[in-house]
């Protein structure tokens, strides 16, 4: 237990980092980007995605040995963030890409033949984010997992347990809610407090996973 503390108090200012990073990347997507559109969607998921990942990281090792996260591990984890991002992101951003089309034609024409394409588009995106949930963390563990692996393990861990992934999205929203409400002040811990909410969700959905594949 005391080496686990020493751990996580070694730690902190390793996520205050990482903290403060994400925040200066969500302030650089709003300057570029401001309201919700296309670009700005894919900013969060090129530029700031990935910026979470050593954080996501830092919590599993934390949580799963005794072992410390220093800088050189935070550095060292930048490059697979961004690399594990744009593979698993890419076909979401795609699908995304293309249902955005067909809702400004469904706008323009009014026909309601775009709304078969729009629902199809909009459930594939909802069950492709709550699978990269699972599925980015799961890559973080170990880089050399296949495409198919990652998403067929993160849509299984997705589903088992849906209730920690859906607390990840409804932190992220209540993150919003409070930058938004309470103070912009709080966008340079909120990276922080996300990143363990999701490293803790995703761990108890495998958690869940491995013990209900043994009980069957």
């Amino acid at each position: 237990m005391r080496r686990a503390v020493r751990s996580a108090w070694t730690s902190l200012p390793l996520y205050l980092l990482g903290s403060l990073v994400v925040a200066s990347a969500l302030a650089v997507t709003m300057w570029m980007a401001p309201g919700v559109n296309l670009l700005s969607l894919m900013s969060l998921c090129y530029l700031v995605t990935p910026l979470m990942a050593p954080m996501i990281r830092a919590t599993q090792v934390l949580a799963t040995s005794d072992d410390t996260f220093r800088l050189r591990d935070y550095v060292a984890t930048l490059p697979t963030g961004w690399s594990v991002t744009v593979r698993l992101a890419s076909p979401i951003v795609g699908v995304l890409a293309l249902t955005a089309v067909a809702f400004t034609a469904w706008r323009s024409s009014g026909h309601d033949l775009f709304l078969v394409p729009l629902g199809v588009g909009a459930s594939i995106t909802v069950v492709g984010v709550l699978g990269f949930l699972m599925a980015f963390p799961l890559a973080l563990e170990d880089r050399r997992r296949s495409f198919g692996y990652l998403w067929i393990h993160g849509l299984h861990l997705a589903a088992r347990g849906i209730v920690p992934t859906v607390a990840i999205v409804a932190t992220m929203g209540l993150g919003l809610w409070l930058l938004l409400n309470v103070s912009a002040g709080l966008l340079v811990v909120l990276p922080g407090a996300i990143a363990v909410v999701w490293t803790v969700a995703f761990l108890t959905a495998q958690s869940r996973s491995h013990l209900t594949t043994t009980a069957h």
